[in-house]
C-alpha cells in the first residue's frame, strides 16, 4: 500500500470510527428515551409508511451518485447535471407519494398513514438535493466534515423527537425526527462541502455514467425489497404492534452492524476506487478489513445474543418484552450481515455492477423465499428464522463470486473469518454455562458479568492464538500512536 493511500484510508476510518462510536451512544440514548415515551404501534405506523415509500428513495439518484464516487476524474458539468436530474426525480417521487397516500393506507387498513405519508413525501425533495454535496465529501475522503454533519443532525433530530414524544405527539414524534435529521444533514453537507450547483445540464455527461449506474440501481431495487419484504409482510398480515416489536429488534441489531461494517464500508468504496487497477492490493485490503470486522462483530453479536433479555429490558423496558426472542435470532443475522455488506464495495470498485445485479437476482430470491416460507408456517418467529438461514446461504454464494473477482476463492474468505467464529462460539458456550449455574435476578448485574466473563475469555483466546486480524489491529494502533 502506498503511504498516501494508507494515510488517507486510515484517516478516513479513524474519523468514521469516532463518528459512528458517538452516533452509537447517542442513538442508544435517544432510542431508549423514545421507547419509554412511545408505543410499539407508533413505530409500526412509521414502519408501514417507510416500507411503502422507501423503494422510491432507492431511485432518488438512479445510481449516478455512486458512479461519481467510483469515477476517478469527475468534471464540474457532471456534478451539475446529476444534481439537477436528482432534483427533478425528487420532485416527481414526492408527488407520487403524496397522491398514493390513500392507497398505502388502504393496503394496511390504517387511516393514520395518509397524513404521515404526505408529510414524509417532503423527504424525497430534501434527499435529492443533498446527494451531490454528500458524495463530494465522500469522494474526497473528508470524513472529518461528514462526522460533524452527522453529529449535528443526530442531535437536532433526537432532541426534536424527544420533545414531540414528551408532549404526547405519538407517532408524529418519529416523523419529526426523520425530517429534522434530513434537513439538518442538508444544511451541514452544503456548508462543509462548499459546493454550489450551477444552472447547466449535459445529457452526454449522464450517458457516460449510465453503464455503471443502471445495473447498480437495478441491484439496489432488488436488495431493497429483500431487506424490507419482512416489514411489508408483518405489517400486512400481523399488524402494527408486531411490526413495532420487529422494527425495534431489527433496528437495535443493525446499530452495531451499521456502526462497524457500515463505517468501514463507507470509507472502503472510495478508497478501493482509487486503487481499482491493482487487484492484489484490493484483495489484500479486503481480507484485512473483513478479518478486522469479524474480530469485533462476531463476539459483539455473540454477547448481544446471549444477553438479549437484559439488553431489551434495560434499554426499552418491559413493554418491549416480545422483542427479546426476535432480537436474539437477529443477532445471528447481524453477524452475517456485518461481513456481507462489504461485498458490494468490491463489485463497485471493480466496475462489476452487472455481475452484482445477476448474482443479486438469485440470492435475493432465495432470501425472499426463506422469509415467506417462514412466515407461512411459523408466523413472526418463522419469518425471523427463515430470514436468518436464507441470508447465511445467500452470503456463501455472494462470497464465492467475490472471491472469484478478487482471484482469491471462497476458501480463503472463510478461513479468514473462521478463527473469530470459533472463538465467539466458545465464548457464548462459556457464558451459557455460567448463566445456568448462576442465574442472577438483577438484569444489570447479569449483563455486566456476561460482558466481563465473555469479553475476558475472548481476549485471552486472542492473546493465546494471535490470529491475523488481531495482529493487524495491534500494528495499526502502534502506527497511529507513533
Amino acid at each position: 500500500m502506498s503511504d498516501n493511500f494508507k494515510k488517507e484510508t486510515l484517516n478516513g476510518i479513524s474519523w468514521s470510527v469516532i463518528s459512528q462510536g458517538i452516533r452509537l451512544v447517542l442513538n442508544l440514548l435517544i432510542t431508549s428515551v423514545l421507547a419509554r415515551l412511545l408505543l410499539p404501534e407508533d413505530y409500526g405506523i412509521l414502519g408501514m409508511v417507510t416500507v411503502a415509500t422507501g423503494f422510491l428513495m432507492v431511485l432518488k439518484d438512479f445510481g449516478f451518485g455512486a458512479a461519481l464516487v467510483q469515477k476517478k476524474e469527475v468534471e464540474a458539468i457532471e456534478y451539475d447535471s446529476v444534481f439537477w436530474l436528482n432534483v427533478i426525480i425528487g420532485l416527481f417521487l414526492a408527488i407520487i407519494v403524496f397522491l398514493a397516500a390513500p392507497l398505502i393506507a388502504n393496503f394496511y387498513n390504517e387511516s393514520a398513514i395518509i397524513p404521515v405519508a404526505r408529510l414524509i413525501s417532503v423527504s424525497f425533495i430534501i434527499n435529492s438535493i443533498l446527494v451531490i454535496p454528500n458524495n463530494i465529501l465522500l469522494k474526497r475522503l473528508n470524513f472529518k466534515y461528514l462526522f460533524f454533519s452527522d453529529l449535528s443532525a443526530l442531535l437536532v433530530s433526537g432532541i426534536t423527537a424527544i420533545l414531540f414524544a414528551y408532549y404526547n405527539f405519538s407517532y408524529w414524534s418519529l416523523v419529526a425526527q426523520n425530517l429534522a435529521l434530513q434537513i439538518s444533514t442538508l444544511i451541514a453537507v452544503f456548508y462543509f462541502s462548499q459546493w454550489r450547483p450551477r444552472f447547466r445540464f449535459s445529457k452526454t455527461a449522464l450517458q457516460d455514467l449510465t453503464s455503471f449506474s443502471l445495473p447498480l440501481i437495478a441491484d439496489k431495487s432488488i436488495n431493497y425489497w429483500v431487506r424490507n419484504v419482512d416489514y411489508l409482510l408483518i405489517g400486512k398480515f400481523l399488524g402494527k404492534a408486531d411490526l413495532g416489536y420487529y422494527t425495534k429488534a431489527y433496528t437495535l441489531m443493525m446499530l452495531p452492524v451499521r456502526q462497524l461494517s457500515g463505517t468501514i464500508s463507507k470509507v472502503m468504496f472510495p478508497s478501493f476506487s482509487t486503487i481499482q487497477n491493482d487487484l492484489a492490493r484490493v484483495r489484500s485490503v479486503f481480507l484485512k478489513i473483513s478479518g478486522v470486522i469479524a474480530l469485533v462483530s462476531f463476539p459483539l453479536m455473540g454477547l448481544l445474543f446471549i444477553s438479549a433479555e437484559e439488553v431489551i429490558l434495560i434499554l426499552f423496558g418491559s413493554n418491549w418484552e416480545q422483542s427479546i426472542p426476535i432480537f436474539r435470532v437477529l443477532c445471528l443475522l447481524g453477524a452475517i450481515q456485518s461481513i456481507s455488506t462489504l461485498s458490494g464495495n468490491i463489485y463497485l470498485s471493480q466496475g462489476k455492477t452487472k455481475l452484482m445485479f445477476k448474482i443479486g437476482l438469485f440470492t435475493r430470491f432465495l432470501m425472499i423465499s426463506g422469509i415467506v416460507i417462514g412466515l407461512y408456517y411459523k408466523g413472526l418467529m418463522g419469518l425471523v428464522y427463515g430470514y436468518t438461514v436464507s441470508s447465511l446461504i445467500a452470503s456463501m454464494i455472494e462470497w464465492y463470486f467475490v472471491g472469484n473477482v478478487l482471484e482469491a476463492g471462497l476458501k480463503y474468505i472463510i478461513l479468514n473469518l473462521l478463527p473469530y467464529f470459533i472463538f465467539s462460539g466458545l465464548m457464548i458456550g462459556l457464558i451459557f454455562l455460567f448463566n445456568i449455574n448462576f442465574n442472577l435476578e438483577n438484569k444489570f448485574s447479569s449483563m455486566f458479568l456476561n460482558i466481563i466473563l465473555g469479553g475476558g475469555f475472548y481476549i485471552i483466546l486472542l492473546l493465546i492464538f494471535k490470529p491475523k486480524a488481531y495482529l493487524e489491529v495491534l500494528a495499526l494502533i502502534k502506527q497511529r500512536s507513533l
